[in-house]
């Protein structure tokens, strides 16, 4: 499905074979002096410029089928409304659930509709004035976070909502100190989030708390203070919830400290907060989301600097993933499988789609996107159902001078994923 770009080769024989070149290179884009240019092949199966589908999905003319999965109809192109955090809900990732954007400015706050991939129909999964974002999901249950009111912190209070798609039935986490939520997840009754409020600390120090939260019996307990130890105060980051554990990452280095990095395990029916794995350094200070990690209650699989490396939480296995050159690999986990992007592959310019079994250690390729800035990137991936999106159709140059239009659009995908 690649373009075909191939160094066209002419020695220079005289002045008569010089003028018929320049003349076909004005449709076959040659270059008569710089053997390194690359240019457009002029019989590529593959144009740039795009169409509308039967889908209503724009699109270009690739070939490529055998790579992609079912297509979900971009029922949101040609319309004024944006729609943001595509998610997989329901028993075997039945439902896309998303967010439709209600704010004036650059934001990704509305209501919640789902998709029914499999009967095609769409319904609103919450009242029209919510304002919902970050929305993740585990079997038929869907958690978000509503902003709410203004706090003397400075940031607005979030509050936490899980809702049954299949039942209706909805839980409010409790926030009693109004805080900021940066991050959550949910598996089964359990709900990690993390609240955060402000220290000073060599100026303003983000300090953050660790909770979880059982739907079951209501009971509300704290995994991680980092102002526990005031002598080593830390950041308590991105937990991720299963199987009635609760992992999370613990960085050092606040307040003038030395730094360091740990992957820590909070048993919940025993409130044991053991030491997973230590670094005597910070993997990344560039924001919360360089500590991205997947936890599914038997693997932990995290990013370490260019590659992904998982692990089972007993000690007994150990698999080194792929190298994603640029920061680190987009994770996404389900039943054994990791779902990646890697980007500069080869060392072209598009971001291409994979999952790793990591019981075989085999990898499936799922996108195949041609080397001009296309991107493909995972976006959930819930009871084996992988959902990807595909942004195709930029304007693209060569080394000649010609340039191909594009519409760019974006397309998504799902997949059920058996190796």
């Amino acid at each position: 499905m690649s373009y075909n770009i191939s160094n066209r080769r002419f020695p220079v024989i005289g002045t008569s074979i010089l003028l018929v070149l320049w003349m076909l290179s004005s449709s076959a884009c040659l270059d008569l002096f710089d053997d390194d240019k690359q240019c457009f092949d002029p019989d590529d199966p593959c144009p740039n410029d795009m169409i509308v589908d039967d889908l209503g999905c724009y699109r270009d003319q690739c070939p490529g089928d055998v790579f992609w999965g079912e297509r979900v109809p971009c029922f949101w192109q040609g319309t004024e409304e944006h729609y943001y955090w595509w998610t997989l809900v329901g028993e075997g990732g039945r439902y896309m659930a998303f967010v439709q954007d209600m704010t004036e400015e650059s934001g990704t706050e509305g209501p919640i509709w789902l998709y029914d991939l499999e009967s095609g129909e769409t319904r609103m999964l919450t009242e029209p004035d919510r304002l919902c974002t970050r929305l993740k999901a585990d079997g038929n249950r869907i958690i978000w976070i509503e902003i709410g009111e203004e706090t003397e912190y400075g940031p607005n209070a979030r509050d936490v909502f899980v809702k049954d798609v299949v039942t209706g039935e909805e839980w409010h986490v409790p926030n009693p100190d109004r805080r900021w939520i940066s991050t959550h997840s949910i598996g089964g009754d359990h709900v990690s989030v993390v609240e955060v409020s402000y220290i000073s600390c060599q100026g303003y120090t983000h300090w953050y708390q660790v909770w979880v939260y059982n739907l079951a019996n209501q009971e509300r307990t704290m995994v991680a203070d980092s102002l526990m130890e005031e002598n080593e105060r830390y950041r308590a980051m991105n937990p991720e919830v299963a199987d009635g554990k609760v992992a999370y990452w613990r960085q050092g280095g606040l307040c003038g400290a030395d730094p360091f990095s740990q992957l820590r395990i909070y048993d919940i029916a025993t409130r044991e907060d053991r030491l997973f794995k230590e670094w005597s350094y910070n993997l990344s200070l560039v924001n919360d989301d360089s500590y991205e990690f997947r936890f599914d209650g038997k693997w932990l699989v995290y990013n370490d600097r260019s590659r992904f490396n998982a692990h089972t939480i007993d000690g007994t296995r150990f698999v080194e993933g792929p190298v994603c050159p640029f920061g680190g690999c987009i994770l996404h986990l389900s039943d054994g499988m990791v779902a990646y992007a890697m980007e500069g592959e080869d060392d072209l310019i598009q971001m291409q789609t994979y999952v790793f079994d990591l019981e075989s250690e085999q990898i499936m390729r799922i996108t195949d996107l041609r080397p001009y800035y296309d991107r493909g990137a995972p976006d959930y991936f819930l009871d084996g159902r992988l959902l990807w999106g595909e942004r195709r159709g930029q304007t693209i140059s060569d080394d000649c001078g010609n340039t191909h239009p594009g519409n760019p659009g974006l397309m998504l995908f799902w997949k059920d994923i058996e190796f």
